[in-house]
């Protein structure tokens, strides 16, 4: 699955991979070219990629991202209507 992955748009629709190869002026180099490029993709599909750890948000962001609250809910009392019976 991964390698399927790698490979992405490079795999026709009968299966078949296409590695161009033009780097080099001839073709025996080309070829060896394409060759260490398929080796690269399989040994990047062996790897397997790390889990994610899930973490907690640490206290500071918490504690910002309140005051961000608390101030924008600050700014959308000061737009309400002030009634005419209370006062402030």
């Amino acid at each position: 699955m991964r390698l399927l992955a790698l490979i992405g748009k490079k795999l026709t629709t009968q299966g078949e991979l296409l590695i161009k190869a033009n780097r080099y002026r001839t073709q025996k180099r080309n070829r060896q070219d394409a060759l260490e490029r398929l080796k690269q993709f399989i040994l990047q599909a062996t790897i397997t990629p790390k889990k994610r750890k899930k973490s907690k948000p640490s206290l500071a962001s918490r504690q910002q991202r309140l005051a961000n609250k608390k101030r924008h809910a600050e700014n959308k009392t000061l737009r309400r209507r002030v009634s005419e019976g209370v006062v402030s």
